[in-house]
């Protein structure tokens, strides 16, 4: 281990393996670092790692606004006795139950971090499945 990379495991707080979990992160770590240091938060891996799930959490809160409003408008171009109305409606029904921050829990602890959702999954899965994939891919971690 370099001197470099003793005084990096210092800084945040971790140990040599425990930082690999940051390798498949597509967000900008440096920000996320400034970030946390603006709002006082010691910059630790566990403290990126949350910030990192908070973002994540973020993206799938305005997923799920935008896909509401697209079936919102899709649902009223068309007659509202109409099948096709009442099976938007029911989607729309469907996804206003889900609340990212009801439904998201995460837990950070070096190589133990993970992220869950804890309600709703088959609902964001069944209408937001790309979505997911990509706030995974930015988060580097699965739900």
């Amino acid at each position: 281990m370099s001197a470099l990379d003793g005084l990096l495991f210092v800084l945040l707080d971790c140990g040599s393996l425990d930082i690999s979990i940051l390798d498949d992160v597509g967000y900008d770590l440096g920000d996320i670092a400034v970030e946390l240091q603006e709002e006082g938060v010691n910059v630790t891996l566990n403290n990126i790692t949350d910030a990192i799930f908070r973002k994540g959490q973020d993206e799938l809160k305005d997923a799920l606004e935008e896909k509401i409003s697209e079936l919102e408008d899709e649902r009223d171009e068309c007659e509202e006795d109409s099948d096709e109305y009442e099976e938007l409606q029911e989607q729309i029904d469907e996804l206003e139950c889900c609340d990212p921050e009801e439904d998201v829990e995460w837990f950070c602890n070096c190589l133990d971090t993970s992220i869950w959702f804890r309600d709703n999954e088959e609902i964001y899965r069944k209408y937001l499945k790309d979505e997911i994939s990509d706030i995974e891919d930015n988060m580097g971690f699965e739900f």
